[in-house]
């Protein structure tokens, strides 16, 4: 983390080079963990709320999100936030590192049902027993075709992930070629292609 920790006062090795971390990869939610050992019991929930006080309010999950259909879209932005984008004039969109992708149903399908895979994961990082055991439960309800179907049914809403059509491919001279770099036609001039 570039940002120091909210608990970094209280580090008896304040110069240690592994403070902490965020992680996250394959559909699974962030975790946070910190290497020092007055910091074994902080969750990725005690850091959310650190930064963000109302976003976890009233929440049953120990990692920030509802255990809901909702709460599950919430988990699949959360993780794919960079990579998928929903328009009701062509449907679900997948950055795949060069262009938006159209015709994604399946992949934006399989996203969500790594993120369902990936609440067992979350289950292993709470500490309180009864709230692993309701944890497991979502989990397993969550890895129904339709909880599936509903989280990725429910994010095409969510903040971030609705786009235009006419905000996509916005400068008609730019070229997308196949070395993955971008070619301003007019200009000549290359650079690496963004979703942005």
């Amino acid at each position: 983390m570039d940002d120091p920790l909210p608990w970094a006062d209280q580090h008896t090795t304040p110069d240690a080079p592994r403070d902490a971390v965020i992680y996250s990869g394959d559909g699974r939610p962030l975790t946070f963990h910190c290497f020092h050992a007055h910091c074994t019991d902080r969750t990725w929930r005690d850091l959310r709320e650190h930064y963000e006080p109302s976003i976890t309010t009233g929440l049953a999950s120990p990692t920030g999100f509802r255990d809901t259909e909702l709460g599950n879209a919430e988990r699949l932005v959360a993780a794919y936030r960079d990579r998928i984008r929903y328009s009701t004039e062509i449907g679900w969109l997948v950055w795949d590192g060069r262009r938006w992708e159209s015709n994604t149903e399946i992949s934006v399908e399989a996203m969500g049902t790594a993120v369902a895979r990936g609440l067992w994961e979350e289950i292993i990082t709470i500490p309180d027993s009864r709230a692993r055991l309701e944890l497991a439960r979502w989990a397993r309800q969550s890895e129904k075709r339709s909880s599936v179907s509903a989280m990725v049914g429910l994010a095409r809403v969510l903040d971030g992930v609705p786009i235009r059509a006419s905000e996509i491919d916005t400068d008609p001279w730019l070229l997308n070629v196949s070395t993955a770099r971008s070619t301003f036609i007019r200009a000549s001039c290359a650079h690496t292609a963004r979703p942005t």
